[in-house]
């Protein structure tokens, strides 16, 4: 439990660093010294961009509040699953922010790009198949690990 406690603060320190980037993000898109077009960007751009960015940064927050409870709580499930989901949300909107900053600066390139992915991602959901059941043989292999038949099917005596 040790590894997984140092493991879960050294993670926590690092997605609260990470935070500073996307928080400083905020703080100098809403500096005044330097906004609207002659700035590279509209206004409208800026607030996408703030938003995004305050997106991001609270995602990687809780990203780092969730290791600092699986630190305290090393073998609590729920611990664990809130660390996944939180991760799956920084995630996102990493590539939110991304994809944003992408749009921002090619809007006709970033429309093909989403059109592509939502197509890509229509097919492959509409392709998915459920999980075979496991055959008879198999189901032994796994049940056995590999080191000859089980027990209790061999012939009786």
């Amino acid at each position: 439990m040790r590894l997984v406690r140092a493991m879960s603060i050294l993670g926590a320190g690092a997605f609260a660093y990470l935070s500073l980037i996307p928080g400083g993000l905020v703080i100098a898109s809403v500096d005044p010294a330097c906004a609207g077009p002659e700035c590279g960007y509209s206004t409208v751009g800026d607030v996408a961009l703030v938003i995004v960015y305050a997106i991001a940064f609270f995602a990687l927050l809780a990203s780092a509040a969730a290791f600092v409870w699986l630190a305290i709580e090393p073998r609590s499930g729920a611990a664990t699953r809130r660390l996944v989901q939180t991760l799956g949300v920084t995630a996102v909107a990493a590539g939110l922010a991304m994809f944003a900053v992408f749009a921002i600066g090619s809007p006709l390139a970033a429309l093909v790009l989403a059109l592509i992915g939502i197509g890509l991602f229509s097919f492959l959901w509409r392709r998915r198949k459920e999980p075979a059941p496991p055959d008879e043989e198999s189901e032994q292999r796994a049940s056995t690990n590999g080191h000859g038949p089980r027990l209790d099917r061999l012939p009786k005596v």
